[in-house]
C-alpha cells in the first residue's frame, strides 16, 4: 500500500529512542501523533525511513523500526 502523501497516526515502538520519542511527544498527545508522510527510501522493509511532517510545520526523518504504524487518517484533519 503506498501511504506517500497520506496522512498517518504514530506511537512510539519499543525499541525507538530517545529522539523518536520526543519528537512523537513534541507533535501530538499522550505519545502518539499524526503525521503526513511526505516520501520514503529504503532498500528493504527492514531498512526503511519515511520523511514525515508534522501539523506544526516540522518536517524530519523517522526509521521505519522506530515508530509502530496505527492508523492511516481518511478526513485531513482527524
Amino acid at each position: 500500500m503506498n501511504i506517500t502523501g497520506k496522512r498517518i497516526l504514530i506511537a512510539p515502538s519499543d525499541i525507538a529512542t530517545k529522539r523518536t520519542k520526543e519528537r512523537i511527544k513534541q507533535h501530538g498527545e499522550n505519545g502518539i501523533a499524526p503525521f503526513k508522510v511526505e516520501d520514503w527510501r529504503g532498500i528493504s522493509d527492514q531498512n526503511m525511513s519515511f520523511l514525515l511532517r508534522a501539523d506544526d510545520g516540522w518536517l524530519g526523518w523517522l526509521h521505519k523500526d522506530q515508530f509502530v504504524h496505527l492508523a492511516t487518517l481518511i478526513n485531513d484533519r482527524n
